[in-house]
């Protein structure tokens, strides 16, 4: 059925606000990026290969693969609704794995702090593996559902217009802000007594600082996306996708990149270490 032309205007108002926010996010990457290469560098490079650090890498440079797939998304001739499509579902399929990926970094982070307890060896992969099956699974019904219009004849061909899909969304936010609120419970339960005793500077003051306030971050990202979705008409849905691939890749790295400065200054034994 052709859209209405009041559904013309809502859809090519929420693009505009959807590219705004995109460009946002990939200047956000890009400016974090030249602060923190140099600690990357130093930091990182020279230490020796392992699987942790593989992911990191991984977390590291994940996004600019995605940003590219965005541009592309922004810019690309928005009359064939194959390619929008092809584009659509690697963008999202890429955002899903990067963000996995960071969650399997901050999940061994939040074991080490708890001294690779035997209960959440066990129970946290676990966890990870019923939360994030139920993503996939959701997303994948709901990039099948997504339909796409061909730009107004007035306006610019560029960009691809999405003005419909099944609300299948809402599981997938609502699945990852349950487990960032998992990893803050374990995080705060942890660390808040250790973190108010400790004196400034140390690692382990490090550790739990940057763990309370990222995943705090993060769950809160993740419920305003949540809240996004509830809210607001159906063309915004992707409204803030961008900016929470973005601070995932961020904020994981940042913490990684924390510890081992710190760790340059106090070196311990400490399986903290385990992070790169």
């Amino acid at each position: 059925m052709k859209p209405t032309f009041e559904e013309v205007v809502v859809v090519l108002q929420s693009a505009r606000l959807r590219n705004y926010m995109t460009v946002a996010s990939i200047v956000v990457l890009v400016y974090d990026y030249m602060l923190t290469l140099n600690s990357e560098l130093l930091l990182v490079w020279s230490s020796r290969w392992n699987p942790v650090k593989a992911l990191f890498l991984l977390v590291r440079y994940m996004p600019f693969i995605d940003m590219v797939f965005s541009i592309s998304y922004l810019t690309r001739n928005g009359t064939s609704h194959t390619a929008c499509g092809i584009t659509f579902q690697t963008s999202a399929w890429l955002f899903v794995v990067g963000a996995s990926v960071a969650e399997i970094l901050l999940t061994i982070r939040t074991w080490a702090c708890w001294d690779r307890a035997r209960w959440l060896t066990i129970g946290l992969p676990i966890f990870f593996l019923v939360i994030w099956v139920i993503v996939y699974v959701f997303l994948d019904l709901f990039l099948r559902s997504v339909v796409f219009i061909r730009p107004p004849h007035d306006a610019n061909p560029f960009g691809c217009f999405h003005a419909g899909a099944k609300p299948m969304l809402v599981a997938c936010w609502a699945a990852m802000m349950v487990y960032d609120a998992g990893l803050l419970l374990l995080m705060g339960i942890r660390g808040f007594p250790i973190f108010v005793d400790m004196e400034r500077g140390t690692l382990s003051k490090v550790v739990y600082r940057d763990g309370l306030i990222y995943y705090l971050f993060l769950f809160g990202l993740s419920l305003v996306n949540l809240v996004t979705l509830l809210c607001l008409p159906h063309e915004y849905m992707n409204l803030l996708t961008a900016l929470e691939r973005v601070m995932y890749s961020i904020l994981t790295c940042r913490a990684i990149l924390h510890i081992r400065e710190q760790n340059q200054i106090e070196p311990t034994g400490c399986s903290f270490d385990l992070s790169v």
